[in-house]
């Protein structure tokens, strides 16, 4: 009958004034927390004992520190929470955590632990930064309702709070948090010092933001705890330039333990360390997919760069214009130049592995239309690019042919050739047959790949470095430049490997084991 009388329908039926019905809801959300805290004091054992452990702390605090938002758990959090506890331990004084945005981050490291570590030993002390004092403000707040909540005191009544301001408050075991900007690091000590994204993406460009923040680093950081033989620092951000923090810890060589979770599982970019081992073994599975599904990170990466998804959400660092390729370098041109004489035409490709389509990202499949003419410029025509099944992939190289053979015979004319790469073992072999079959009429050739990518692409890198490599100006411009920006160290380097096939086939001589479809005999070794 209750439930009925204060439903909504009912109370509108009734024309209650707003103010009462405003205070028949606050009167039952009222009931509904009482009801909630005498389950907690009911069962405070059980819910201490699950609470025992960090990663269940989080679980059964969630209601509290996001109420509303269902909890989602994921290995990752886990993982973030046997480190935390190593350091809790004493096994841990330097820690090191890189992951993407979004993925429970500072909630985890920087709001629930110090919560956690206050159950068992109250009198801690914590010095956070951050970048901004409006993020390190936030966490240390939300760190202080936790404490001031009705459902922590009654689990853990002896940690009272004797100073409450959201940046600076303290218990009565005289543990404490302080909560600063990480360019006013110059005061203040604690047991625990945690420098969640001291660094900016905005001042990771700037390379005199950058040294300041080096400076305070390494030489305010590291004098800010109490105890240096027992005390922590933690640093905990996504990645946002190769000399960030975290690259200054790798030139030093520093003793931090690392945990390093990129949102695509790339084996070359997970770092390992004694408390955690990857479970994704597949290139590509997602790191958080009941949250950041592959619709959600799909998203994400097309707005995103090439050079932001690599080096936040992948945590492979580039330089937005310091690598192999400077997207400057590349001049953009309305038509194609006159009065050069005829352009050798190549389209190059790069095929999307078997495995990696199969994976939940998969590669690409890339081809570059790139010509060169007799003085020796070369102009990139056009690129396509695609995430294609195996045939898909290769209905796509038959269609763009005999549209790339119409377009060089619609501009000046000129030879034209198909280089493709032979991947090893009899599927590779068996692929390239079928396709050279298939491309029957066209200049065909193909070989395996050599050497590492950086090295394939090392000359037609240095040519665009003197200005000789031009791009016909059309929509694919924009993301060829991204990837090529954050080239070799970005999520995606098709489009730079069939570049680099392209170039090789219109500079070096024709190896004698490449077959040929045309004026040759076509034949296949074995």
């Amino acid at each position: 009958m209750q439930n009925l009388m204060t439903s909504r329908p009912f109370l509108e039926k009734l024309r209650l004034p707003a103010t009462m019905l405003d205070q028949i809801r606050a009167e039952k959300a009222r009931r509904a927390t009482e009801a909630q805290l005498a389950a907690v004091r009911r069962d405070a054992e059980a819910v201490r004992e699950r609470c025992r452990r960090l990663r269940g702390f989080l679980r059964e605090s969630w209601h509290v520190l996001e109420p509303g938002v269902p909890f989602v758990d994921n290995w990752h959090i886990g993982a973030i929470s046997e480190h935390l506890e190593a350091v809790s331990a004493g096994q841990i004084l330097r820690l090191q955590i890189n992951q993407p945005p979004g993925t429970m981050k500072s909630g985890t490291s920087s709001v629930a632990w110090p919560a956690h570590e206050w159950t068992q030993r109250p009198w801690l002390r914590y010095l956070t930064t951050s970048y901004s004092f409006q993020y390190a403000e936030r966490d240390s707040r939300k760190h202080r309702d936790l404490v001031l909540s009705e459902w922590y005191q009654a689990l853990w009544p002896n940690v009272n709070l004797v100073r409450t301001a959201a940046d600076d408050f303290e218990n009565s075991a005289r543990g404490a948090r302080r909560a600063t900007a990480f360019e006013t690091l110059t005061g203040g000590r604690g047991n625990r010092v945690i420098l969640d994204d001291p660094m900016s993406i905005a001042e990771s460009e700037s390379e005199a933001d950058r040294t300041k923040a080096v400076f305070r680093f390494r030489e305010i950081s590291t004098s800010r705890v109490n105890d240096p033989r027992t005390d922590a620092i933690l640093v905990i951000m996504h990645r946002t330039h190769p000399k960030d923090v975290c690259g200054i810890i790798d030139e030093l060589g520093l003793d931090y333990v690392k945990l390093v979770l990129p949102m695509e599982y790339e084996p070359k970019t997970v770092v390992y360390s004694p408390y955690f081992k990857d479970p994704r073994t597949e290139p590509g599975e997602l790191l958080f997919p009941e949250f950041f599904t592959p619709q959600a990170v799909a998203r994400q990466k097309a707005q995103l760069t090439a050079h932001a998804y690599a080096t936040q959400y992948q945590q492979q660092p580039t330089a937005r214009d310091g690598g192999m390729f400077k997207p400057h370098s590349f001049g953009i041109i309305e038509a194609l130049p006159a009065g050069l004489g005829t352009p050798e035409w190549v389209r190059g490709w790069d095929l999307a592995g078997t495995e990696a389509r199969k994976s939940k990202s998969a590669a690409f499949t890339a081809g570059l239309l790139v010509g060169r003419y007799p003085n020796g410029l070369y102009v990139i025509a056009e690129a396509r690019r695609g995430q294609l099944s195996s045939g898909d992939a290769e209905l796509m190289i038959t269609n763009t042919a005999a549209q790339d053979r119409q377009w060089v015979r619609a501009n000046g004319g000129g030879t034209y050739t198909i280089d493709l790469p032979q991947d090893p073992g009899q599927a590779g072999k068996a692929q390239i047959r079928y396709l050279v079959q298939t491309l029957e009429g066209y200049d065909v050739r193909w070989s395996p790949e050599s050497g590492s990518k950086e090295v394939r692409a090392d000359p037609v890198a240095s040519q665009a470095e003197i200005g000789n490599v031009k791009l016909l100006k059309g929509q694919w411009n924009t993301p060829f430049l991204e990837e090529a920006g954050a080239f070799p160290n970005g999520a995606y380097k098709d489009q730079i490997d069939a570049l680099s096939r392209a170039f090789a086939r219109l500079v070096k001589s024709q190896p004698a084991d490449i077959g040929l479809v045309g004026p040759r005999l076509l034949r296949f070794d074995e």
